[in-house]
């Protein structure tokens, strides 16, 4: 079981890697390394000691590459994460939120709403009319 897990995963990371394949590879294994990582405190910081560079010079190569803030990236990963929760399951939004490594939940509602336009909620109450 857990081969097939690990086997899962790195396939996924291949195909991620594949679609990734327009930037450099140090962009490629931060994007990797966040969206492995989405429930777990992320910041320029942390993902620069956990890719060795200087953290300054990877948040401009990221703005640079991808055209928006690695904050703005991450946001967008968690809540993408969150959408398809709010899809597939009956967690409650708060359980939601702390999968999405966002612990105050109206913090996350927050973000939510400026990305979907809804509300965690409003989203969840949509899917069901």
């Amino acid at each position: 079981n857990n081969l097939m897990l690990e086997m899962t995963r790195k396939y996924c990371i291949l195909v991620k890697n594949h679609s990734l394949r327009n930037y450099s590879p140090i962009i490629r294994e931060c994007i990797n390394y966040i969206n492995l990582n989405l429930s777990s405190q992320l910041s320029l910081q942390v993902l620069a000691n956990a890719l060795s560079i200087n953290a300054s010079y990877l948040s401009s190569m990221f703005k640079k590459e991808m055209g928006i803030t690695m904050t703005e990236f991450i946001n967008s990963q968690r809540i993408n994460l969150a959408i398809q929760l709010l899809n597939s399951s009956s967690l409650s939004i708060q359980s939601i939120a702390w999968h999405v490594g966002l612990n105050d939940v109206n913090y996350f509602s927050r973000i939510f709403k400026r990305i979907v336009g809804l509300t965690p909620s409003d989203y969840r109450n949509s899917l069901r009319k």
